[in-house]
C-alpha cells in the first residue's frame, strides 16, 4: 500500500505531488485553502518511489503510475478520466 495522509471527509480529493517531491509539499500548500471548508477528504499520497511509498519497479512511465496509485489508496475506484 502507498504511503498517504487524509484530512477531513466527504468527497474524496487526491492530491499528487511533483518528481523528487513527497505528500508534505502539496499538503503544506493546499490545506490552507480547506481552513474551514467542509465536505472534502483529502488524499496526500506519497508517489511510488517517493517519500515512504517504496520504488516499484513494473513501473516505467507515467501511464503506468495511475491506477496502480488509485488501487493502492483505501478508495475502491479506477478513475475513468484524469485532469492534466
Amino acid at each position: 500500500m502507498l504511503h498517504h495522509v487524509t484530512h477531513g471527509s466527504g468527497k474524496p480529493l487526491i492530491i499528487l505531488h511533483g518528481v523528487t517531491l513527497d505528500h508534505r509539499y502539496m499538503m503544506e500548500a493546499i490545506e490552507p485553502v480547506f481552513d474551514g471548508m467542509d465536505g472534502w477528504q483529502r488524499i496526500y499520497p506519497d508517489m511510488p518511489g517517493h517519500g515512504q511509498s517504496p520504488a516499484q519497479p513494473d513501473i516505467t512511465s507515467q501511464d503506468d503510475v495511475l491506477c496502480p496509485l488509485f488501487w493502492n489508496l483505501p478508495m475502491r475506484f479506477c478513475p475513468v478520466n484524469a485532469l492534466a
